[in-house]
């Protein structure tokens, strides 16, 4: 039950983490005090390394602050975060052969 109960939380705050909606910034920060919002774990798909190993988290917060991950705002905003790895970044990269090999 209890591995039940973790898959419908991980999913859940998965869906939510990565889904393409923009919270207004107050409604963001107060929200990200206790859960991971998508602003603050899109910093974690940043091509910028140390925003990359920041904000690992799905669900609470807290656990970036007690482990020294948590990084607040992206180097050039939220608007200017290039998302992906930067290997992949030109079209001749990005193909299902290229991704899958």
């Amino acid at each position: 039950m209890a591995i039940l109960i973790f898959e419908v939380l991980l999913n859940t705050t998965s869906i939510f983490d990565h889904s393409n909606i923009k919270l207004p910034v107050k409604v963001d920060r107060l929200l990200r005090i206790f859960i991971v919002t998508q602003a603050m774990h899109r910093i974690h798909h940043s091509q910028v390394v140390s925003e990359t190993d920041s904000n690992f988290e799905f669900n609470l917060s807290i656990w970036d602050r007690l482990f020294g991950s948590y990084l607040a705002d992206a180097k050039y905003g939220d608007d200017g975060i290039k998302l992906g790895l930067k290997e992949y970044a030109s079209p001749q990269n990005n193909t299902n052969l290229k991704v899958l090999c």
